[in-house]
């Protein structure tokens, strides 16, 4: 009785051992795996990549654009100013 108590239990702390061992083995390939993800270039995370560009690009737009509206605004004054200087018709 006694020696069939004892196998049950050395079976189970076999199996308890096996299990951990397994556990642990299992954890080292996932954290392995998960290395060679992040190293991965086909995998890369580029959203940083994208949000600059996109920062960049916006901020070109402005830039373009506040050029543009200042050489408007100098055409229209030199057409003011030479509408101005010409003599009317009724002169």
């Amino acid at each position: 009785m006694v020696k069939m108590r004892r196998d049950t239990q050395n079976k189970k702390q076999t199996e308890k051992n096996d299990k951990a061992q397994d556990d642990h083995y299992r954890a080292i390939k996932q954290v392995r795996l998960t290395n060679r993800v992040k190293q991965s270039p086909a995998l890369a995370n580029n959203a940083l990549e994208l949000k600059r560009q996109r920062k960049n690009s916006l901020q070109r737009g402005r830039d373009n654009m506040k050029y543009l509206e200042n050489d408007y605004l100098n055409k229209k004054a030199m057409m003011e100013f030479n509408v101005a200087k010409r003599p009317l018709l009724v002169e």
